[in-house]
């Protein structure tokens, strides 16, 4: 597996804020904004797409990962815990008003990203 094809995971907590869902990808702290979830994960992950590929470019893992504040993570684990618990052991209660999701950017878009930058001049 080389570089461009290695897959990136990125921990996603959706949750709503001021009438709207936002997605936070955890290790980044990168947010995306939408009506629906998935449309606040569709734009979290073009902002994913776009640092990884900038921080490729220039060469700088350090401008890939600021973790989002600890109280994110802990939500994240508490709603993934119950989601696996509700599903797999058959556990009862209200659905939450939170998503979760481990994903991944396609490695070879941000590889194409990456190689489209030319440098400041």
């Amino acid at each position: 597996m080389t570089r461009e094809t290695e897959p990136v995971f990125v921990s996603i907590l959706g949750y709503q804020e001021e009438g709207e869902w936002v997605a936070l990808a955890l290790e980044m702290d990168l947010r995306g904004f939408g009506k629906t979830f998935e449309d606040a994960f569709d734009q979290l992950m073009s902002s994913v797409e776009a640092q990884l590929s900038f921080a490729l470019y220039k060469h700088e893992p350090g401008l890939i990962w600021h973790p989002a504040e600890k109280k994110y993570f802990e939500l994240f684990d508490r709603v993934r815990k119950r989601r696996f618990s509700k599903r797999f052991m058959g556990e009862e209660g209200e659905d939450d008003e939170y998503e979760v999701r481990v994903q991944f950017p396609d490695p070879q878009v941000i590889a194409q990203k990456a190689a489209s930058y030319r440098p400041f001049r």
